[in-house]
């Protein structure tokens, strides 16, 4: 409820028209509201009062009024001899504002814990127990052959995809360049270890910018889903696996196409079939952007009636360096 008054310049109430109960004893037309209310003087309100007498400039004012607990807005104006004030009471107005920040607040702190949950998760599932003992133990191969050289480089290479992989925790981004560099080097292990059972093919456009942000151990877990469910499965003939990338309108557009053998009917098992880590790169992207700014697409390969691999599309923002 809006409620107005005004004073002269000595500070006697002019007109009053109140409508909040609460202020109706303490305004009174006729009587001097500094008489009234000595308490005031000096302080926030008086203070306005007397710079807008001065400047003969308005002035809106917040004060907190301590026996009651309530807040309250006051527009100040200049008037023919004296100052004419609007006054309401705005607690709840604050109430129901302050619960909006204190919920919205609630909403954030809940998806990071989330967003921080699913990246541990993450690392977790990132490198495969299964993938870990069979690269170990094609490293136990090798040595075992007295094959060093070969035991050396796997070993090597498999210390740098861990390293790769825990540093990609600790950023919510990373440069495009740096994960293709990882990703290349997981699917080289995985080559070692299949002795070779697939080609990788890995291209980009002319257009495209490596040093690009984007979310960190997003092209894995869906290469690793070909190879895991797919091309490990083809041993009749040699598999291909592809990977390219694109940009468009603010979008990485990030490509995966293989020829694996599909045991499954399609389209009907594909939460089945993905691996634990591409369902949490799902759920990661969606609480990281919107809907609406991403897009991810999983289709069948068919040809002459036959299901060979699967086309993963990804679309997501980037961000420049």
């Amino acid at each position: 409820m809006i409620n107005f008054f005004s004073v002269d310049k000595d500070g006697v109430l002019t007109y009053v028209n109140i409508n909040d109960p609460g202020l109706r004893d303490r305004l009174v037309a006729g009587k001097n509201y500094w008489a009234e209310h000595p308490e005031e003087v000096g302080g926030a309100f008086y203070e306005a009062c007397l710079r807008v007498l001065k400047d003969q400039k308005p002035a809106t004012l917040e004060v907190y009024h301590i026996a009651d607990e309530t807040w309250w807005e006051n527009q100040i104006y200049p008037v023919r001899d004296g100052l004419a004030v609007y006054c309401w009471n705005k607690s709840s107005l604050r109430f129901t504002e302050g619960h909006r920040i204190i919920d919205l607040e609630h909403d954030i702190e809940t998806a990071r814990k989330k967003i921080n949950n699913l990246k541990l998760a993450a690392w977790r599932a990132a490198i495969d127990a299964h993938f870990i003992f069979g690269t170990l133990n094609s490293i136990q191969h090798y040595i075992i052959e007295n094959d060093q050289e070969s035991a050396i480089n796997y070993l090597a290479s498999f210390a740098k995809l861990i390293r790769g992989v825990r540093d990609s925790t600790v950023s919510d981004t990373t440069r495009l360049g740096e994960e293709l560099e990882l990703v290349k080097n997981y699917v080289s292990l995985e080559q070692m270890r299949d002795e070779a059972k697939f080609d990788f093919k890995l291209t980009h456009a002319a257009d495209v910018d490596l040093t690009m942000k984007i979310p960190p151990m997003i092209i894995k877990p869906f290469l690793e889903n070909a190879i895991v469910h797919r091309l490990r499965r083809g041993a009749e003939k040699k598999g291909t696996l592809a990977l390219s990338v694109e940009t468009g309108h603010q979008q990485v557009v990030i490509k995966i196409k293989d020829n694996g053998i599909d045991r499954e009917p399609p389209a009907d098992h594909r939460r089945r079939e993905m691996s634990v880590s591409a369902m949490i790169t799902e759920e990661r992207l969606r609480l990281m952007h919107s809907e609406e700014s991403i897009s991810i697409s999983i289709t069948d390969n068919v040809e002459n009636g036959e299901a060979l691999g699967k086309t993963v599309i990804l679309s997501i923002p980037f961000a420049r360096q």
